[in-house]
């Protein structure tokens, strides 16, 4: 008996994987990845879009536009007495604005180099500023406010002597920067009524001395600061002198 023969079965062809679709998945999401980015940037390159300009604000337009009150530029005129009364020069420019103007009727307008030397000129020699008082010519707020003072100027020559001094009007146009123009007016703007018989009295006894010891013989702060000393030593002196004789400055010895 035959037996028979079986024919072999040939192998299942194996299904094809789908890895080509992954790929192209994958590829279709990243071309969504890049293209999203590239709408996020904007056209100069720059990921965070240009900031609007703010708007000015109320405050930021009061810093911009400061004003000063009535009250506040009577603190700073009464500073400049306090300061100046106190004999110290720094304190007293302090007070003063970047651009400050200076003038007097006894030399006209002068620079701020020229009011800083006659400034140490006068407290080194212990010259005191007194006021009767101290007013503001506005009312209310503004830029720039005039304040008027009206007092005395008592130098090295009066405080010796003794005698009132000066009469003398101060005047300022004060800011919030502070004193942005200063006035002296003097009633004896030439102050020839100690000052001539001191110079006499000086060029008989220390003649070496006569120039330095009148007011402008300086051309810097420090010899400035020098004569306001000397001045003042001999200003001393000439009252001892006229004491001792029994004399004033007005008749003479």
């Amino acid at each position: 008996m035959q037996t028979q023969q079986q024919i072999p079965t040939q192998p299942r062809t194996p299904k094809p994987k789908r890895t080509g679709w992954l790929v192209v998945g994958a590829a279709f999401v990243l071309i969504l990845i890049v293209g999203a980015a590239a709408l996020f940037l904007d056209r100069s390159g720059t990921e965070v879009p240009p900031a609007e300009t703010p708007t000015t604000s109320v405050v930021e337009q009061a810093i911009a536009d400061p004003t000063i009150t009535p009250s506040d530029a009577l603190n700073t005129a009464n500073a400049f007495y306090v300061t100046h009364n106190a004999l110290d020069p720094a304190e007293v420019l302090a007070l003063f604005s970047a651009n400050a103007t200076f003038s007097n009727n006894f030399t006209g307008t002068v620079t701020a180099e020229d009011n800083e030397m006659t400034l140490v000129w006068n407290v080194t020699q212990g010259t005191k500023l007194t006021s009767e008082g101290c007013r503001v010519t506005q009312t209310g707020p503004a830029q720039s406010l005039n304040v008027e003072c009206v007092g005395m100027t008592r130098d090295a020559l009066s405080r010796a002597l003794s005698t009132p001094g000066v009469p003398t009007r101060v005047s300022m146009v004060i800011t919030p920067e502070g004193i942005a123009h200063l006035e002296y007016r003097y009633s004896s703007p030439n102050f020839t009524v100690a000052g001539d018989p001191f110079i006499d009295w000086m060029t008989v006894h220390n003649p070496d001395d006569v120039e330095a010891a009148e007011f402008g013989s300086w051309t810097t702060v420090d010899e400035a600061r020098a004569t306001g000393l000397i001045r003042a030593q001999y200003a001393r002196e000439w009252a001892e002198y006229l004491k001792q004789n029994r004399c004033t400055y007005l008749d003479g010895c």
